[in-house]
């Protein structure tokens, strides 16, 4: 959603924006970092105790971002996140069989790797060569650790308002990008539909008769959950099928949702 305004505010007629795709979005970090532990704690994965400090610790660092106190927010999510995100991510990933193994059973996810780890891709982009290539490196969290989120919503917003075609999808097995983060950033959104959006009931998304998504539409705005979707639900290759619908239906034709 960063780009689409400034697009606009160019007027340039060499792009003609009629819409646009978000998955998993993490565009309002200390709002959605709320939604973290009730989340795990729906899928049992965190006591009370640690519930509650959890609790604590995001909605301080969600009262900190309002009041700019960068230094305490990034220590109180940082705490929030580091007691129960990355452990529990690694049992969500493990629990769909998505490991940095390369010989995992995900088809395109083999074949990234492989070709991401071939000699000849890795000396023609001037890398060092290595075979112990991840798509999700832990060493890069490391480093960035001390960065921070920007926060998208005012563009995202403008976006809607704009009566740009939005499509929001988020699978349900990923924990730092959960679905209830994402419903909360969704509904926080000032647009003539909100309230019809918050009062919408959702709706069930079939391919080829099979129940694959839940899903919302108001106006030129569709939110949808992918129950068995990761982190990467758009290219989960169990929901490839789901996927090339979503570009036949909503990318296409998005009248059709």
């Amino acid at each position: 959603p960063n780009f689409v305004p400034y697009i606009l505010d160019k007027k340039n007629k060499d792009f003609n924006i009629q819409g646009i795709t978000l998955g998993n979005p993490l565009t309002n970090a200390p709002l959605q970092f709320t939604q973290i532990p009730p989340y795990l704690k729906q899928w049992g994965k965190i006591s009370w105790i640690k519930y509650v400090q959890t609790l604590i610790a995001f909605d301080l660092c969600y009262s900190f971002d309002k009041f700019g106190w960068d230094g305490a927010k990034v220590f109180s999510c940082r705490l929030g996140l580091d007691s129960i995100v990355g452990p529990n991510q690694e049992k969500m990933l493990s629990y769909m069989n998505i490991t940095s193994d390369p010989s995992w059973k995900n088809p395109i996810g083999k074949m990234i790797y492989g070709f991401l780890r071939d000699e000849k891709v890795q000396e023609y982009f001037g890398i060092e060569t290595r075979k112990d290539y991840e798509i999700c490196s832990k060493e890069i969290p490391i480093v960035l650790q001390y960065d921070w989120y920007t926060d998208f919503t005012p563009q995202l917003q403008r976006i809607v308002n704009e009566g740009i075609q939005v499509f929001v999808y988020v699978g349900e097995l990923d924990t730092l990008c959960n679905y209830l983060g994402v419903e909360k950033l969704i509904n926080s959104i000032d647009w003539e539909g909100k309230e019809e959006l918050l009062k919408a009931p959702w709706q069930n998304w079939y391919t080829n008769g099979e129940k694959k998504a839940l899903y919302k539409k108001v106006k030129n705005l569709a939110f949808a959950r992918v129950p068995d979707g990761t982190h990467v639900a758009f290219r989960d290759w169990w929901n490839l099928d789901w996927a090339l619908d979503v570009i036949s239906t909503v990318i296409f034709d998005s009248d059709q949702i």
